[in-house]
């Protein structure tokens, strides 16, 4: 697997989102970092995406 996407900024990135607790917050963040059809494709690629099974 190749893991050069894997940095300190990515790894920034992925904490914030962990830290959003609410939907309306988790909007915000998201609109922010992304222009409105940004986000309707990351939906769209989300929507098909296979989901991993909880451990």
């Amino acid at each position: 697997m190749n893991n050069k996407w894997i940095n300190k900024n990515t790894d920034a990135l992925f904490t914030a989102v962990l830290q959003l607790e609410t939907l309306d917050e988790t909007r915000r963040f998201f609109r922010d970092l992304l222009t409105e059809q940004e986000i309707l494709e990351f939906a769209n690629r989300w929507k098909v995406a296979p989901r991993r099974k909880p451990v």
